[in-house]
């Protein structure tokens, strides 16, 4: 069976056509705000980009621009960061949150499957929780290596929700339930493809790094993930009965108010270099 819905409408992978966009950029601002892991693996890529004063810098689905403010801040005067999104629900929140006037900055709505920038015009591009949204991840990918510079990096991350572990006793249901939420998905284990992607791209120094993290306060994660309502999604599809997903439920109900909650989720960040001819 085909878990995935053709109707994307109120999705990341189509935030304006949505019936209210600003709900996702109150999403995304709740993620950054409320989950510490999330802006720990952030920094991660960040920091891997190694970005130096004077890079030009591309954030490929900027999304509010959170991570845009400390890339121009590592640019310097010097350097320019550019943000790309496709909603522009997106980009007026970027626009919003930085100074325009007084920082090294472009926003601009765009599609990451044609990018208005020439060949090989950026030391750094980035893009972070993008991939597992995409219809077409190689012809994503394919661009943001035209756009790079020889000697340039690529920096992609997402969350692997194939690995996705919630501790409960009932081992069939949480197995269908992490199937279902990744296949629903647009590409909901890109995030361990991407090594083979970069590679067969021709990068060199292809290197991964997996972040497995532990939550135990379900409140800091059903910001992104809320659980507790999506296996009743899972029910809707037949992917799970209606007694085998209340009895789920049940217990996780009772493990947070015991506080034995606990989820493992592996955010992999992968990083290449474009080979100078």
């Amino acid at each position: 069976m085909n878990n995935k819905r053709s109707d994307k409408k109120n999705s990341f992978s189509n935030v304006d056509s949505s019936d209210d966009p600003l709900q996702f950029v109150k999403c995304m601002d709740d993620q950054y705000e409320h989950n510490s892991i999330l802006r720990t693996n952030k920094a991660r890529t960040l920091a891997l980009a190694d970005i130096q004063p004077g890079m030009i810098v591309l954030d490929a689905g900027c999304g509010t621009g959170v991570d845009v403010a400390t890339m121009i801040q590592l640019v310097g005067a010097s350097g320019h960061v550019y943000g790309v999104d496709l909603s522009e629900a997106m980009i007026a929140s970027a626009r919003q949150r930085i100074d325009l006037n007084n920082s090294p900055v472009t926003f601009q709505q765009a599609s990451i499957y044609q990018l208005p920038f020439e060949d090989n015009f950026f030391d750094r591009v980035r893009a972070d929780k993008v991939f597992q949204h995409l219809a077409e991840p190689e012809m994503a990918l394919g661009e943001l290596f035209r756009v790079t510079k020889p000697g340039g990096k690529i920096i992609t991350a997402d969350p692997d929700h194939d690995s996705l572990i919630i501790d409960t006793p009932f081992t069939e249901v949480n197995e269908a339930f992490v199937r279902f939420r990744s296949r629903h998905m647009a590409q909901g284990g890109i995030a361990h493809q991407m090594y083979r992607l970069l590679k067969a791209l021709g990068m060199s120094d292809v290197f991964v790094e997996p972040r497995t993290s532990a939550y135990t306060d379900y409140n800091e994660k059903k910001v992104s993930s809320p659980y507790l309502e999506e296996i009743w999604m899972a029910n809707e599809y037949g992917i799970v009965s209606r007694d085998a997903a209340q009895i789920w439920v049940d217990y996780l109900e009772a493990a947070i108010e015991n506080g034995q909650f606990l989820c493992l989720q592996t955010y992999i960040i992968t990083t290449g270099t474009k080979p100078v001819l």
